[in-house]
């Protein structure tokens, strides 16, 4: 057996992918994939470490197969709520990091800045007004769709995205952005699951 993490890393650069690995040491791991390769650095949305982190991370891997972009690739078109779903029965200490991680200060700021999204609408994810979602890591949090683009969170309009990154600070998360659409559920679906499911390609 081999201690250590299995993680689950997003990247805005590779929307819809999800890449699950395992790690002695997940802040050098994080510089070490912040390179030339990709434009962006990952973030890390789910790490938990576990007494045999070889097993865990096949398991994942195999759980997911069909979700598996290439055989010899650690990436799976996938929500990555799924994921941390799995991972979570592992029993393991989660050791997410409250705070990005990139090779540099340069990397930082670009994973921060403002990311241009496709402009999807709660609509297009077959959701009405009135219909109550659930945040992804404690769904006894609420809100209620209330537009397009908008919900309503503790008595205010707002955004999937703002909401959300109100609740991952909360949390102790120190993110500048979170995409809300992969921190919302409706019927046991993130709006971005529903998304792909109702609008493929």
């Amino acid at each position: 057996m081999n201690e250590g993490i299995v993680y689950v890393l997003i990247n805005e650069a590779f929307d819809g992918y999800v890449k699950i690995g395992k790690t002695i040491n997940l802040e050098q791991r994080l510089k070490q994939l912040d390179n030339t390769s990709v434009p962006l650095p990952f973030r890390c949305v789910y790490a938990v470490k576990v007494p045999d982190m070889d097993a865990i991370e096949r398991l994942a891997q195999k759980a997911f197969a069909d979700h598996r972009v290439r055989s010899n690739r650690e990436f799976f078109e996938i929500d990555p709520s799924r994921i941390i779903s799995a991972l979570k029965m592992t029993d393991g200490q989660e050791v997410t990091p409250k705070d990005d991680i990139a090779a540099d200060e340069e990397g930082l700021e670009a994973l921060n800045r403002p990311k241009r999204r496709k402009a999807f609408t709660l609509y297009q994810a077959g959701l009405e007004d009135g219909d109550q979602l659930q945040y992804a890591k404690d769904s006894g949090i609420t809100a209620e769709v209330a537009g397009a683009r908008k919900i309503i969170f503790e008595g205010s309009e707002e955004s999937l995205s703002s909401s959300a990154l109100k609740l991952l600070r909360r949390d102790g998360f120190n993110w500048q952005q979170a995409n809300g659409w992969v921190y919302w559920t409706f019927e046991d679906e993130t709006i971005a699951e529903r998304l792909n499911r109702l609008l493929p390609d």
